[in-house]
């Protein structure tokens, strides 16, 4: 941390060796297997109730893929982490992306609009009653709909922090 401080120009330089340098550390592999948490529950919720969903049957395809994709996505991001770990210019390393993590956030990204459609299409027109032609199982449609307006939670927050992040630079960073 101090060397990022001792080379840095700038405030705004520093607060970008700093996002890297927590970005590459230890603390955010383990927050990563955390995270492996969502992408398993997506699989068993979405295998579990494969065919109780008429009102969208796309809805439990929708979980298993996007379950898979991301357990795939999150094991080659540590497994890149971990072999650029001995390797000199290690935080050069680590803000490299390579062609095939590109392509499954392409992939990724074109899933969760297309779950977006299949999950807020359906939000007036399912119900929890076996026996009707809507029917939808309440466990796999709440746990769609919660894990995916989740994300843009999580996207908000992410961006207003960044917003004030960046306002607090440019405000405390003219004073040097």
């Amino acid at each position: 941390m101090k060397s990022a401080r001792a080379e840095s120009h700038g405030n705004v330089e520093f607060a970008k060796k700093f996002c890297t340098i927590i970005i590459g550390t230890i603390g955010c592999t383990i927050m990563l297997g955390v995270i492996m948490a969502v992408p398993v529950a997506m699989i068993i919720i979405g295998a579990l109730y494969k065919n109780d969903c008429k009102a969208e049957n796309y809805i439990p395809i929708y979980l298993i893929v996007a379950g898979s994709f991301g357990i795939l996505k999150n094991l080659s991001s540590l497994l890149q982490r971990c072999m650029n770990k001995d390797k000199e210019n290690s935080e050069e390393q680590n803000a490299k992306t390579n062609p095939f993590d590109s392509t499954l956030n392409c992939f990724l990204f074109a899933w969760f609009i297309a779950g977006n459609v299949w999950i807020y299409r359906t939000y007036n027109h399912w119900s929890p009653d076996p026996s009707v032609g809507n029917y939808c199982h309440p466990t796999l449609y709440y746990f769609a709909f919660w894990v995916t307006t989740a994300t843009y939670i999580l996207l908000g927050t992410i961006c207003c922090c960044t917003c004030c992040l960046g306002i607090g630079v440019a405000i405390f960073g003219k004073g040097q």
